[in-house]
């Protein structure tokens, strides 16, 4: 009877570590679903919300009339048709903001369009749109608006006491007193990275564009904004725009301020002005 009883609580005790192990099993694997659940949402999101900036890119320019210079939740820009499983067009939000501030048909407007996942997160996309993005003189003002797209190559970081890789391209305005605006859209593949976007006045690392592993200077910057990579998204968004500046050369600088092992990814750039 002593020998059963001790096999009785051996199994017991067996059985009990088995359950043990069973849930934990159970809740990692919840967790990873979850997880890759969430992963599939964003990257769906994102999706959709590059498709719909597309969309309004081909578009014509519309007037964002509004007083204040903001257009929001608008629905002056069309919206895609075709969207994917488990989405539809309510969880797409365009707002128009008018650069210049003006509600008229010759400013240039920040687009950034919102798309909801999940039902109570989002994902943003931010372009800016202009009435002529053509080297063609309108007849009615002296100036016209240039986008350029930029092909930032991947950068990765530099560590604590050294500098990281970052990528500049220098360009030339022709109007005085006019913004500068930039936008930078990349990924990484871990956490706590952070991307810097800088405006230089003149050409700090030389004409032209290239990649190099400098340090952002202090000299002649303009505008500076940081990003820190700490969310569970594969995709971020940078953004700038400066104050009015004369006519003259300018330089971007796409910057990695990570560790070596945390490289950016560009998914797309690109600087647009006066000229």
């Amino acid at each position: 009877m002593k020998l059963k009883g001790q096999t009785f609580v051996e199994v017991v005790v067996a059985l009990a570590v088995l359950a043990i192990a069973v849930v934990t099993m159970m809740e990692a694997l919840n967790v990873g679903v979850l997880g890759a659940f969430r992963v599939q949402n964003v990257n769906a999101a994102m999706e959709l919300a590059r498709s719909q900036m597309e969309y309004i890119k081909l578009q014509d320019f519309q007037v964002c009339s509004n007083e204040s210079g903001y257009c929001t939740d608008t629905s002056i820009y069309g919206k895609v048709v075709e969207l994917p499983p488990g989405f539809n067009s309510s969880d797409i939000k365009i707002d128009v903001r008018n650069i210049d501030g003006e509600a008229d048909g010759n400013t240039l407007q920040e687009v950034n369009v919102s798309v909801s996942y999940a039902r109570t997160n989002w994902v943003n996309v931010t372009a800016y749109k202009a009435p002529r993005l053509s080297k063609v003189f309108p007849t009615d003002v002296d100036w016209w608006i240039v986008t350029n797209n930029i092909s930032v190559p991947d950068l990765p970081g530099g560590g604590l006491f050294s500098c990281g890789w970052g990528y500049y391209y220098t360009f030339e305005t022709g109007v005085n007193d006019k913004y500068i605006c930039s936008t930078w859209v990349y990924r990484s593949d871990e956490k706590l990275n952070i991307a810097d976007l800088y405006l230089y006045a003149g050409m700090p690392f030389g004409p032209g564009q290239g990649k190099i592993k400098e340090c952002p200077p202090d000299v002649g910057r303009l505008e500076h904004v940081s990003s820190w990579w700490n969310e569970d998204t594969e995709v971020f968004l940078a953004t700038m725009q400066s104050d009015p500046q004369p006519a003259g050369h300018y330089t971007v600088y796409f910057y990695n301020w990570g560790l070596p092992s945390r490289v950016l990814y560009t998914t797309s750039a690109s600087v647009t002005y006066y000229w």
